[in-house]
């Protein structure tokens, strides 16, 4: 009995090893373990030859850089039970390496029973489109889902540092970082893949930060938007407005010459309040940094937006650059109400870099606004600018502003513009083409040259005008009439010489007047807000276009007299409008 039961344990001991292989976890029992094909591949030793690695735990779709991730993979069989038998070699290796990336951890394991887990892989390069690819037993291989993994380079302890303080109760709960290259436009804003997380674009209430990532792709506003905040996070990115407004709610940090919201079109950086007494740095530019430092002491809050334009123009915002000693910046500015006239008025802080300043540079600073009614430069003439003020701080105070709002700029009082000129119109007349202009002041102004042309490029005398020379008061110049007969448009315009021989030209305007019958005009030519059809038949469509003949503005006269249009939509620039068959050109100012 004692030798048979020593034969009984010795058999046990043989068979435990094959007992303890068919009893493995998460069945009811050896035969659900195995199923009859694989028994056979147990027996005639086929099994490598008859099983498949499969990815049953993927990496994440998006991950940080270095940032450690798991994979799980699977021999099945045929029938795509788990190959238990399995127990060779798997190494992982990259399928799809866009970036020429390393993979760290472990990258060869053993897989035991079938399963074989990699756990601390990591990725050391930013990139999309990683495939990992898994190969096993028998050339037997599998490859992983595609995955992107970006880089959140803060600085500091994590993700949360990079976010400005403030509520988070956007469409992303408020955690949103600009990663940017990942989607089908790699700077298109309205793309989620161009964001992380990468479920929905920003709300209005969300926070965002840049990451620093050194992929070059800024993001480009792609309609007017609203956030909460914006924290450039050190990632040498610029916020791109286009044509497009962006309200900002709270503040921007990490703002710097490499760090800003560029204005690189009509678009402007929004505050949507700034109350009474107190102040908001624009940390805007286009080329370069150019931030303005805005405090509101009109006595209530009020929205201010702003944008930088890399001179100062002829007409404001376009045209020629000007060529006195200044600083080579315009900064436009907006306000709730046009006029700063309450309270205390409002103060600035303009700021530039020193390879923005004129050859030569100005002598005597000063601060100067185009009038937004006209075509004209002035000084201006209410506040004052700081009594400390040095030149080579690249930056000017002035306080107590009081005026209109719009184009502003810093140049030199010893040499301002010679002329602000209010208006110049071309208006039709039984008599002939009607031309008026009037200005709001003149310093060495010694005459006026009327010119004419019926192409813009060639140009003649119509009429020499003596200027007034000196004043700071408006005055309207008398009419002049061009009673000569001409078949189609007419364009005239306005040549200003100082005493000293210098001069400047106005901005064209144009005319079709007829030689007979009713005529038909629009006026006031240049236009800012309104433009008036004046005897056009009652039930005549008219339309509008811009210079590459796209239709902006279309309707119809509704009765005999005077038909006003809004050109409140329409940019700054030259346009044309068909009515009656003929083409009446006219120009709408900022």
């Amino acid at each position: 009995m004692i030798r048979a039961k020593g034969y009984v344990i010795l058999l046990l001991s043989l068979l435990w090893p094959m007992l303890s292989f068919c009893q493995y976890e998460g069945g009811s029992g050896r035969q659900e373990a195995l199923s009859s094909t694989s028994v056979l591949q147990l027996n005639d030793g086929q099994a490598a030859t008859t099983s498949q690695l499969v990815v049953v735990q993927q990496p994440p779709s998006m991950m940080e850089l270095s940032q450690q991730f798991y994979l799980k993979l699977e021999y099945r069989t045929a029938n795509g039970q788990i190959a238990y038998f399995e127990t060779g070699n798997v190494s992982l290796t990259f399928q799809t390496n866009p970036s020429g990336a390393t993979l760290g951890g472990t990258t060869t394991l053993a897989a035991t029973a079938g399963v074989v887990e990699f756990s601390g892989l990591s990725i050391d390069k930013i990139g999309t489109g990683y495939e990992l690819l898994a190969s096993g037993a028998a050339s037997t291989s599998a490859i992983s889902n595609s995955f992107t993994v970006f880089s959140v380079g803060i600085g500091g302890s994590g993700r949360q540092e990079a976010m400005a303080d403030g509520p988070a109760t956007g469409t992303l709960s408020g955690q949103v970082f600009w990663v940017g290259g990942l989607g089908a436009s790699p700077t298109d804003w309205n793309d989620p893949l161009n964001w992380f997380p990468n479920t929905a674009v920003p709300g209005s209430s969300d926070r965002l930060a840049m990451e620093p990532n050194n992929n070059g792709h800024n993001p480009i506003l792609d309609q007017d938007r609203t956030i909460y905040s914006m924290n450039f996070n050190g990632a040498d990115k610029k916020l791109e407005l286009g044509n497009h407004t962006l309200t900002l709610t709270a503040d921007a940090t990490g703002v710097n010459s490499s760090n800003y919201f560029k204005t690189n079109g009509s678009g402007k950086l929004k505050r949507p309040s700034i109350p009474n007494n107190e102040g908001f740095t624009f940390p805007v530019g286009n080329s370069a940094y150019n931030p303005i430092a805005i405090t509101n002491r009109t006595g209530t809050a009020e929205w201010f937006s702003v944008r930088v334009l890399d001179e100062i123009y002829e007409y404001g915002t376009f045209g020629n650059a000007n060529t006195e000693p200044r600083v080579k910046r315009t900064w436009d500015i907006d306000k709730q109400t046009p006029s700063a006239s309450a309270g205390n008025g409002v103060d600035f802080t303009f700021n530039w870099n020193a390879n923005e300043l004129s050859n030569p540079a100005p002598q005597n600073y000063t601060l100067f606004h185009h009038d937004a009614n006209g075509n004209g430069w002035g000084q201006v003439v209410t506040g004052t600018r700081d009594p400390n003020f040095n030149p080579a701080a690249n930056s000017m105070i002035w306080t107590g502003y009081k005026g209109s709002f719009s184009p502003f700029g810093v140049g030199d009082q010893n040499a301002p513009l010679p002329v602000e000129l209010l208006y110049f119109t071309a208006e039709c007349k039984p008599q002939g083409t009607s031309l008026n202009w009037a200005t709001a002041s003149e310093v060495n102004s010694a005459y006026f040259e009327l010119q004419r042309s019926t192409d813009l490029i060639h140009w003649s005398v119509l009429k020499k005008v003596t200027a007034l020379g000196f004043h700071s008061s408006e005055y309207t110049y008398p009419e002049v009439l061009d009673a000569s007969q001409y078949d189609g448009v007419r364009y005239y315009r306005l040549r200003q010489v100082d005493f000293d021989g210098k001069q400047e030209y106005f901005q064209p305007v144009a005319a079709d007047c007829p030689n007979s019958g009713t005529a038909v005009s629009i006026y006031p030519n240049p236009a800012s807000e309104q433009l008036r059809i004046q005897g056009a038949e009652p039930g005549s469509d008219w339309e509008i276009f811009d210079v590459s003949a796209r239709s902006l503005l279309r309707g119809n006269i509704q009765e005999e007299g005077t038909e006003l249009i809004s050109v409140l939509s329409l940019p700054a620039g030259l346009y044309h409008m068909h009515l009656q068959n003929r083409v009446f050109p006219f120009v709408v100012l900022e």
